[in-house]
């Protein structure tokens, strides 16, 4: 025992303070502050001595700390995880000095209210680790190779016990920084403005996503940026963009929903390509962002693909698709306000994938050829009301939930499809008339695909092998099955 605090028989190590202890001195000897050791201990400020190399986990969780000072030899070179945890009185810490702080491990200050924080500056220091909450602004050490996900995310707030946007307001980055990575989720806050360093290959998925403040992103020209992630300035108020040199990887919905950007090119980027509506890549033959929506929308003839989520809480009404497209990703048209799909004549399109058309205003639509995959949801939620399929339709297959909820009234089926998924045309309460094309191939029918429905009566084809739970519940009508002798 050293001045009220219990420690191991050499005092290398900190095993608790003692109740009510509201001020201490830490033995000169201490190597390691251990597990719990200031567990809600009123103790107020503390010296971290020059010996100490390691604070363990939960260290200071829940302590009512205010002041953590160490000396400018510190040994200190690991913070544990969650050692910091909940210290709700700790406001400011400067770590700026300690030379041999290699690691401050995931949640060290997680459900903090932290507001001034100074990271080492060192040669082994170069991973920042979640979870850094409550910051006003931050530097980054030019050292920094590495921000990983969730790195300043939410805050927290001690008077409601709840969680609210981080209020960071400001993140500079020192000259000649080495930064290489921005993980997913780093930058929940409210920054207006963020320098990428030039050295930065990769910016993760949602890395800025809900900074709603975030109107200018710089990226120098001489950038060494590779990849920007799905949704990484999703939920921002983007201006502009610049595309620099050597960036060959721009994932859909880069830039979240926005669909008046600008973007600028560097005329030395062989990857990506601009005019007034539309981001390109691929040799021009796919469309990856939106830059100007208007109301009635012509793809370009020469583009084949269409990106994920392109067109996704837009003010489109009516858009002409033609005939080279083939691929048309996930949510493209999700939450517009599309009412009317025209296919050019000839139409090579291969699937209408998961929740492409889900909860549009389209009431009509037709199904190309060589269609051969109505996706998951793909319809779900809109407003069709009727559906029809190009002759000699190449459709295989109804996916779970494709028209759950939509006000379908009658349908003839294709011969050519051989499975309904489950809930395909679950609580289509208006779908009284249901048919299907002579030499009907289908096989199976799903869980709930028909329940709710207002259907009569219904032939089974001969080829159905398989009728799954409640395909028809709730369907007041009689069933009728095309019975398929076999011979023996």
């Amino acid at each position: 025992m050293f001045d009220r605090c219990l420690y191991s028989s050499d005092y290398k190590r900190l095993i608790g303070v003692f109740p009510f202890v509201k001020v201490t001195t830490l033995h000169d000897s201490l190597e390691e502050i251990g597990e719990f050791s200031f567990y809600k201990s009123s103790i107020k400020s503390v010296i971290i001595p020059s010996s100490v190399k390691r604070i363990k986990r939960y260290a200071f969780f829940k302590s009512n700390i205010e002041n953590v000072a160490f000396p400018e030899d510190s040994m200190l070179e690991i913070i544990e995880e969650y050692s910091f945890s909940y210290c709700l009185e700790l406001f400011e810490l400067n770590l700026s000095l300690l030379q041999n702080l290699e690691a401050i491990q995931p949640y060290a200050f997680y459900a903090t209210l932290l507001r001034k924080f100074a990271f080492p500056e060192n040669d082994v220091f170069t991973e920042i680790n979640p979870s850094f909450q409550g910051f006003v602004s931050i530097e980054i050490p030019s050292q920094i190779q590495f921000i990983y996900d969730n790195a300043f995310p939410v805050g927290y707030s001690s008077s409601s016990s709840s969680y609210y946007y981080s209020v960071l307001s400001e993140v500079k980055f020192k000259g000649n920084s080495e930064l290489i990575y921005i993980g997913k989720y780093s930058f929940t806050s409210f920054i207006s403005e963020i320098e990428i360093p030039n050295s930065t290959l990769k910016i993760d998925d949602y890395a800025f996503c809900n900074c709603p403040c975030l109107q200018y992103v710089i990226i120098p020209e001489d950038s060494s940026l590779t990849y920007i992630g799905y949704q990484a300035f999703g939920g921002c108020n983007l201006k502009e963009i610049f595309i620099p040199k050597y960036l060959n990887n721009i994932s859909f919905g880069a830039f979240g929903f926005k669909h008046t950007l600008n973007i600028k090119i560097s005329p030395l980027n062989k990857y990506f390509y601009a005019d007034d509506n539309y981001l390109y890549s691929n040799r021009n033959q796919t469309i990856i962002q939106c830059l100007k929506i208007e109301m009635n929308s012509t793809i370009p003839l020469y583009v084949k693909e269409l990106g994920s989520e392109l067109f996704k809480n837009s003010i489109l009404e009516e858009i002409f698709i033609p005939k080279n497209i083939t691929v048309i990703h996930n949510s493209t048209f999700q939450y517009s306000s599309l009412k009317i799909v025209k296919f050019e004549e000839g139409s090579q399109l291969q699937e209408i994938p998961s929740m492409t058309f889900a909860y549009t205003k389209i009431s009509n639509f037709f199904v190309p050829k060589f269609v051969s995959k109505i996706g998951d949801r793909a319809f779900y939620y809109s407003s069709i009301e009727n559906i029809s399929f190009e002759n000699g339709s190449q459709l295989l297959e109804i996916s779970d939930s494709a028209f759950e909820y939509c006000k379908i009234t009658n349908i003839l089926l294709p011969s050519a499809l051989n499975y309904i998924g489950n809930n395909a045309f679950y609580q289509c309460n208006t779908l009284s008339n249901i048919n299907f094309c002579e030499r009907s191939q289908l096989r199976v029918i799903g869980n709930n695909s028909f329940a709710y429905n207002n259907i009569s009566s219904i032939l089974i084809p001969s080829s159905v092998q398989v009728i799954n739970d409640s395909a028809f519940y709730q369907c007041n009508f009689w069933l009728v099955l095309h019975l398929r002798i076999i011979a023996t």
